[in-house]
């Protein structure tokens, strides 16, 4: 049953900068990789044209920095995600293996995240704030780790969809909407 569910690491230079980051103001946490065209970066794609304005990545961008500036400025998404690196910005998924748009089990899925958690904890335990997205908050909730409980927030997913999901339009504005996270970098 695990061959179902393919592994998308962590891009290896991505893991290494921030591996040699001194401090993490924010982390912002996925559910699973995005299988077409996967950057291994959560939530990014290899082009700015694949990021329209219903898309995760481009409310992310657009929260923490513009996106119009970003793909001004930057050639790639990617390399607005070294960017945004660099300010203590980091993006995680609570697992690397992309689990088909199936809704999440403990049973089915807790050992791809023990998997991720392996990969993260270092990272998680050396952030200010971390942001769950999502599922993210139900998957990363299998850990029980005390120490990240006080600064971890479960907050909306950043696709446009989820809005359109949600009662309150004004929670997700909070974090999506334009230049809404710059204030926490």
């Amino acid at each position: 049953m695990i061959d179902k569910y393919i592994e998308y690491p962590l891009d290896k230079k991505y893991f290494e900068k921030i591996n040699d980051l001194t401090s993490i103001n924010l982390v912002i946490v996925g559910r699973d990789p995005y299988p077409k065209n996967p950057i291994k970066i959560p939530f990014m794609k290899s082009q700015w044209k694949e990021l329209d304005t219903k898309s995760s990545g481009y409310h992310l961008i657009n929260s923490l920095y513009g996106f119009k500036k970003a793909k001004e400025k930057f050639s790639t998404p990617t390399e607005f995600s070294i960017f945004i690196l660099s300010k203590g910005v980091v993006f995680l998924n609570c697992t690397y293996h992309y689990l088909d748009k199936e809704r999440f089990s403990k049973k089915k899925h807790s050992k791809f995240c023990q998997l991720a958690l392996k990969i993260n904890i270092n990272i998680l335990e050396k952030s200010n704030k971390i942001f769950l997205c999502g599922d993210a908050k139900n998957m990363l909730e299998l850990a029980e780790i005390e120490n990240l409980k006080d600064k971890t927030t479960a907050i909306p997913h950043p696709a446009l969809q989820s809005r359109n999901k949600i009662k309150d339009k004004n929670y997700w504005d909070k974090y999506w909407q334009l230049n809404s996270l710059s204030k926490l970098i």
